[in-house]
């Protein structure tokens, strides 16, 4: 009876010390800079991270490990006071975190998230800058939101390892004329060349996304490979000479509907429209799209997106049941967490048939809805052609 209570007492002190350990092992403990001048660092899950640098020198050699932990992460403005004098004789390839690296040869600052690299700053005043493709050894993947933003390029070129170029990247980049895009770029986000003065871009068929507004009011007049892109945000060339010339009363990319351009204020939709993305879209002090009184929306289309009817006032939309996405793409979506398609629910009257995907959305959002028969439905459509 002793022996197993003894042995019970000493797996209690056994499980008490691993669980310290491990409790130690995931908090995070400062280290004394007795210890890691010139780094203040903290310990955690077995790395280090530096916290601040505690010296004037601007020539830097960040050590792979310090006391025996590998350096992972590099905190916010950590050589900041050295400014734009600091030199990186060594940045370690552990390093997963880190951000505000300064390199005076691409006169750029720099950024680590895991496998990523990106370029978050160009301070310099070249007029052609050619992006570097790696930096430190590593290889540049990515541009960061607003990184040429007080800078004045009129030609840029991006290196192959570039896969994503972030909002607002060349916003007001007025004078910048051409571009090279690496050829496996996949991601173009909101604004990016939003006001520049580009004119023609030519994308890869690797490009996935084009995001909100990315070319919105830029000069834009000639565009190649767009038929390759599977997701465009709305008015993403709003505004662009290449998208003012292109005729007829619905701007669509490919079974897209992204601008109505007519002068009908009851509108009935082509039935090779698939996908409403923003069609309706009305933004401040630009023409189009009108407000509109009535839209018919054929049995082709199965998807209106967020906001599409954003701005319009006491419009009837005809919904058949063939739109099972409301508010999103995916129809599998809960209600709760899909978007509106007006700007607010009461600017609306959503027309359907009963037990139909639009009547469910209607009710789940509180938005004003009309329950007619598929008959009726067909009639008003074809009174609305003949006006």
């Amino acid at each position: 009876m002793k022996a197993k209570r003894k042995l019970s007492i000493l797996l209690g002190i056994l499980l008490f010390f691993v669980a310290l350990g491990l409790y130690l092992f995931s908090c995070p403990i400062h280290i004394s800079t007795k210890l890691t001048t010139p780094y203040d660092i903290t310990i955690q899950h077995g790395s280090a991270s530096i916290n601040a640098y505690l010296s004037d020198d601007v020539e830097i050699y960040i050590p792979d490990e310090i006391l025996g932990m590998k350096v992972t992460s590099i905190e916010n403005n950590v050589f900041q006071h050295l400014g734009t004098n600091v030199i990186f004789l060594h940045i370690p390839s552990s390093i997963q975190i880190a951000s505000n690296l300064y390199n005076a040869e691409s006169q750029s600052y720099y950024s680590i998230w895991f496998n990523d690299f990106y370029l978050d700053k160009y301070i310099g005043c070249e007029k052609k800058i050619k992006i570097p493709d790696a930096v430190w050894g590593r290889k540049v993947t990515g541009i960061s939101p607003l990184c040429f933003e007080d800078a004045d390029p009129e030609e840029v070129i991006i290196p192959d390892t570039v896969t994503y170029i972030g909002g607002g990247s060349f916003w007001y980049c007025k004078n910048l004329k051409k571009i090279t895009l690496p050829p496996y770029l996949e991601t173009i986000e909101v604004y990016a060349f939003e006001y520049s003065g580009i004119e023609k871009i030519d994308l890869p068929k690797t490009v996935l996304k084009i995001g909100t507004g990315a070319f919105a009011y830029s000069c834009l007049n000639e565009i190649n490979g767009l038929e390759h892109v599977s997701n465009i945000e709305h008015w993403a060339f709003r505004g662009t000479p290449w998208e003012e010339n292109i005729k007829g009363d619905f701007v669509c990319f490919g079974d897209t509907l992204h601008l109505y351009r007519g002068l009908e204020t009851e509108v009935v939709l082509p039935s090779t429209i698939k996908i409403i993305n923003g069609g309706f879209y009305i933004e401040e002090n630009y023409p189009y799209p009108i407000s509109v009184k009535k839209v018919f929306i054929p049995e082709s289309v199965t998807t209106i997106l967020s906001e599409s009817f954003y701005g319009q006032k006491e419009i009837e939309v005809y919904i058949p049941k063939s739109v099972t996405a409301l508010g999103c793409n995916d129809a599998d979506l809960p209600l709760e967490y899909t978007g509106c398609i007006f700007e607010n629910r009461m600017d609306g009257i959503i027309v359907t048939t009963e037990g139909s995907p639009a009547e469910a959305y209607a009710i789940a959002k509180g938005i004003p809805y009309k329950i007619i028969t598929e008959e009726e439905m067909q009639q008003e459509m074809e009174n609305a052609i003949k006006k």
